[in-house]
């Protein structure tokens, strides 16, 4: 499926290769960097993109795997915030504040990314995602039955199953969730590497039982058949700086509605530097 917004571009250095899309940067503009998750690619978020280009600066990388020319690494999460941190700091029209959208596994990675980024992170928003935190404590019956998948990717028969081609994906969640998008599947998905990581990490609880204390945004969606959506009181623990929306639809119904989920990202950041108060429980949109 051809882009019809932004162009292609890279980064560079040594060599490790970050390859994603972007508007024209302005230094005026703050800046929003858009992750997706597995097994999908950058174009997931092209139509909020359309809704949010003459707002912001907007990056939205390939995770790594993913782009037909990136060849993997070990520690693959590493070496992507590393490089996103070079990029972010080798051009001065990005060097003010930032925002981080996140799905699927690109929830975590912004999770992550969000304490590398220290104060120049604003805020996150996290769709149909969490960070590993939040993951391990919503990791109960439920969620672990709509996990089934996890321990499937995080090891090499899985990866290799799905790694080698996308087939086999797509028949396999149009039948889970009938909101992908199967044009949206890029051929690479390399990226599926990315679930031993994080598994790995759940095991180093130090690496990643911390609060969050950035501003964040959670949607959730209420036919979503990978993620069960956690109690508020569990999110508040690690992200005691969080509003909570809950709307009806599955895993990627942000492809189908871009206008409303625009529509809420930019309302809440607008609304960062304002105490969100006691109203910050389920909302329904």
């Amino acid at each position: 499926m051809q882009w019809r917004w932004g162009i292609e571009t890279s980064f560079s250095m040594g060599r490790s290769n970050l390859f994603l899309h972007q508007n024209e940067w302005k230094s005026k503009k703050e800046t929003i960097i858009f992750l997706h998750g597995f097994p999908d690619g950058p174009i997931v978020w092209e139509s909020i993109a359309n809704e949010l280009d003459e707002h912001f600066n907007i990056i939205i990388p390939y995770l790594p795997g993913v782009h037909e020319d990136c060849s993997l690494n070990k520690k693959m999460s590493e070496t992507f915030h590393l490089n996103l941190l070079l990029l972010l700091k080798s051009d001065k029209r990005l060097n003010g504040t930032i925002h981080l959208v996140g799905h699927d596994v690109g929830g975590v990675l912004v999770d992550q990314l969000s304490h590398l980024l220290g104060e120049s992170c604003a805020s996150i928003t996290f769709i149909s995602t969490m960070g590993l935190n939040l993951y391990s404590k919503n990791l109960k019956l439920d969620q672990m039955i709509k996990s089934w998948y996890v321990p499937i990717f995080s090891t090499k028969i899985g990866q290799s199953l799905m790694g080698k081609s996308n087939l086999f994906g797509k028949k396999l969640l149009q039948k889970m969730d009938p909101t992908v998008i199967e044009a949206h599947i890029p051929e690479k998905l390399g990226s599926i590497k990315l679930y031993r990581e994080f598994v790995e990490v759940l095991y180093q609880r130090t690496r990643w039982d911390r609060i969050n204390n950035k501003k964040a945004l959670f949607i959730f969606s209420t036919e979503d058949p990978f993620v069960q959506i956690p109690t508020q009181k569990a999110v508040r623990e690690y992200y005691p700086e969080s509003e909570i929306r809950v709307q009806s639809g599955g895993h990627w119904e942000f492809c189908h509605r871009p206008e409303k989920f625009s529509e809420l990202i930019i309302e809440f950041i607008e609304s960062v530097e304002i105490n969100l108060g006691e109203n910050n429980g389920f909302v329904e949109v």
